[in-house]
């Protein structure tokens, strides 16, 4: 591990076929002159973490275009255990941007996010993170823990809604992870799932990294009624959900026996037809 002792301001690192490890330990890595603070390029896996008290903060890029923070590209990968993602602003999408591969023998890039928190931040839309549609080899997304939250997102129309997460690509979520709380110009705020007719985003429960309780999530999807007979909306055993809290259009959901349940006297059913999974709501008589 790289340990950080004092602040370090950078115009931007790029890490390109090489393993980085970092130690915030207190300490803040900011965008010297707001431009992207990581790019990591095929070949190079980096690792963020800090063993402080207070965590040291990722912050202060100011970008027009894609990912103003961190930018995985294809082939690269970004594993955050610990730190703020925070003070970030861009017009165009992504804090973190998880980029998919256009060539076949390139996986896309990978994001894993185990704890910390992503807040603060600024973007037409994924002011948490963006995994965009497109490619022939898909990003992966793997969020196992920490939180992201008080995001918020500028877009409106098409290209508005999910602060926390925009996705066209699956999500695997686990452990105590909790995205909520972020605003958006458009709704969904939290977690968007998006369906493009060819890239389809879903919420896979992780069955490495359960659920816990303690997780909270929010998601919806853009046009509900048109994408729900095209979206994979849930994959995974649903019993790990026992003891978490989710909300689904602003519902706070638990699963218990067998069944989604909202404080409303609201039940919230699953269903799977022809590989295909969403839920229903329906008023308790």
């Amino acid at each position: 591990y790289h340990y950080l002792t004092e602040d370090v301001t950078t115009d931007k690192a790029d890490y390109r076929n090489c393993n980085t490890a970092i130690c915030l330990h207190g300490q803040d890595i900011i965008s010297k002159s707001g431009s992207r603070i990581f790019d990591a390029f095929k070949g190079s896996t980096v690792t963020v973490t800090d063993c402080a008290e207070s965590a040291g903060q990722i912050r202060g890029s100011n970008k027009e275009s894609n990912g103003s923070a961190l930018w995985i590209r294809a082939g690269g990968a970004l594993r955050f255990y610990n730190g703020h993602i925070t003070d970030n602003q861009t017009a165009g999408d992504g804090t973190v941007y998880v980029d998919m591969s256009n060539d076949a023998s390139v996986p896309g890039g990978e994001f894993r996010m185990y704890g910390g928190e992503i807040s603060g931040n600024t973007a037409r839309r994924g002011a948490g993170i963006y995994v965009p549609s497109g490619g022939v080899r898909a990003p992966s997304v793997h969020i196992l823990g920490g939180t992201i939250t008080g995001n918020t997102g500028t877009g409106t129309g098409a290209t508005g809604g999910g602060a926390g997460i925009v996705s066209f690509r699956p999500l695997e979520i686990g452990g105590d992870a909790k995205v909520y709380g972020n605003t958006a110009a458009t709704a969904p705020a939290d977690i968007l799932l998006r369906n493009d007719g060819t890239f389809a985003g879903a919420i896979v429960v992780s069955e490495a990294y359960p659920l816990k309780e303690g997780a909270k999530l929010s998601y919806g999807l853009k046009e509900p009624e048109s994408d729900q007979e095209n979206l994979q909306f849930i994959s995974g055993n649903p019993t790990v959900w026992d003891n978490s809290w989710v909300t689904y259009d602003g519902l706070a959901v638990k699963y218990k026996d067998g069944k989604f349940y909202t404080s409303a006297d609201i039940v919230i059913s699953a269903h799977d037809h022809d590989g295909h999974s969403w839920i229903s709501v329906t008023e308790q008589t």
